[in-house]
């Protein structure tokens, strides 16, 4: 009924050859230009009702909140995005948009200021906003659909719109607010939490393979170390897919305005692991410097995060490396030559550790020195080096006394290999598993029984002989009561 009211007002202006067909739509007559002294005469307060509109324009400002021609000076298609104005619908003639923004720039820029200046949060879909559904389907209504545009809306709009349409401005402002927050956040992260959300945001498509890739979501959630070949495998895509994504993923991080504090943060990282560690090793470091109070999945995280920095750097010659050493264990070292150095440690450190008779602690550092000598990992202690080429064998682990032993050593072996290190401290119940601690666990020493490197069920006293009933460890308060059932 409003629309026919209207068209016939419309249909008064066309010529008489040009009466509306009842049967159908009337066409909207082409608008006379306007005069320059027209154009002219529009001032900032000008009541929308008086500018040369078409009647369809002016109630479509109305409902969308301008009331004057400063809050109807926007381009032609935001009216078009009022909610039941077409593409049709115009300001006429095409020097108004212009005037109209002219003259909201020349009488005042209090009155044209922006509801929400400076914004710099996403432009969220207003249903995506968190605003209650009344407050969303007003703003819709205004052809304010997004976030952005209505942070640049007059601020009269918004107050106009508040009162005549019951707009909740303060729960408007609110999420504007926070989304204008977390672009802060994200610009200078500080937090684990902050550069996962600015680096890779969930719920983002352009981030949706990298989450994937790095364990954050998807088939591989919670895994380090993945291939892009695994998770394209697991998605059923080809493993070009993926690389492209992270192409697209690595501009978009190149970006970020304070990238090169996290990439120090990850350089900062390996270096205290040596220049290479195992790349979930590099995370435990990475958490040293980033808050992460809690943070679910912390680890994941921050692996997550050096991968970026290793993605990142991979083309530079001198850059991060994520690399993978034998086994198929991802490691990170800090620069291409580092990777072959780490290789033939965990070689040499494999020799050692299958001897009969282990090497001591001092030719364990020479034969590590002798590898690490004239290359990046020259300058490291003999501990930490001894640490690092276990990490990086197959099969070596390091005890205490910085000897290098065969991970799962069976408990007969490492009580012979410990016998030395017992008879010097007697009496002190020093243990093997404290020495060995990559060995297979043995059972607790017999209290009761003669002292011995060798231990077999049989020699056990009855406290600490293995039941059926119990493979946990005896207790020390001697042996129980055994029922007459038992006994029998």
């Amino acid at each position: 009924m409003r629309r026919a009211w209207e068209r016939a007002f419309e249909a008064q202006t066309a010529g008489a050859g040009d009466t509306p067909d009842p049967d159908g739509p009337t066409p909207a007559p082409a608008p006379a230009p306007l005069a320059d002294a027209a154009i002219a005469a529009i001032a900032a307060d000008t009541p929308v009702h008086a500018l040369p509109l078409s009647a369809r324009a002016k109630n479509a400002l109305d409902r969308a909140g301008g009331l004057r021609a400063v809050e109807a000076a926007r381009p032609p298609e935001n009216i078009s995005s009022i909610r039941g104005v077409g593409e049709q619908v115009a300001l006429g003639d095409p020097r108004l948009p212009p005037a109209l923004d002219l003259a909201g720039q020349g009488h005042g820029r209090v009155r044209r200021a922006a509801f929400f200046p400076g914004y710099r949060g996403d432009d969220l879909m207003i249903h995506l906003a968190g605003l209650a559904t009344a407050t969303a389907e007003r703003l819709a209504d205004a052809g304010l659909r997004s976030l952005a545009p209505v942070a640049a809306a007059p601020r009269a709009q918004l107050a106009n719109l508040a009162r005549t349409a019951g707009l909740d401005e303060a729960a408007v402002r609110a999420a504007l607010s926070a989304e204008h927050a977390k672009a802060a956040v994200r610009s200078q992260p500080t937090t684990l939490g902050a550069w996962c959300d600015a680096l890779l945001p969930a719920g983002k498509k352009r981030s949706q393979h990298p989450r994937e890739l790095f364990g954050l979501e998807g088939p591989l959630l919670g895994r380090v170390g993945a291939s892009p070949r695994e998770l394209a495998e697991r998605l059923e895509l080809t493993a070009a897919a993926i690389y492209i994504a992270l192409g697209k993923a690595r501009d978009e991080w190149r970006k970020h305005p304070a990238i090169a504090s996290l990439v120090a943060a990850v350089h900062a990282a390996v270096e205290r692991a040596g220049g290479a560690a195992p790349l979930a090793r590099t995370g435990v470091e990475l958490l040293t410097d980033l808050p992460h109070a809690g943070e679910p999945d912390a680890e994941v995280r921050a692996t997550a995060l050096v991968r970026v920095v290793a993605e990142l750097e991979k083309d530079d010659p001198a850059g991060l490396r994520f690399v993978r050493l034998d086994g198929d264990a991802p490691w990170i070292v800090l620069r291409d030559d580092v990777e072959d150095v780490v290789r033939r440690l965990g070689a040499i450190a494999d020799d050692l550790a299958g001897r009969d008779v282990l090497a001591g602690p001092a030719e364990v550092a020479r034969a590590l020195a002798e590898i690490a000598d004239d290359t990046p990992l020259a300058g490291l202690p003999a501990d930490r080096l001894v640490r690092l080429a276990a990490a990086a064998s197959r099969r070596a682990a390091a005890s205490t006394r910085l000897e290098l032993y065969p991970r799962d050593l069976p408990p007969a072996r490492a009580l012979a290999l410990s016998a030395a290190v017992l008879h010097l401290a007697p009496g002190r119940g020093r243990s093997c598993a404290a020495g060995s601690p990559r060995a297979t666990p043995t059972p607790r020493r017999c209290r009761r029984g003669p002292r011995s490197t060798s231990w077999s069920p049989a020699s056990a006293c009855a406290t600490c002989r293995p039941t059926a009933r119990s493979s946990g460890p005896a207790t020390t308060r001697g042996p129980r009561s055994t029922p007459a059932s038992a006994r029998r």
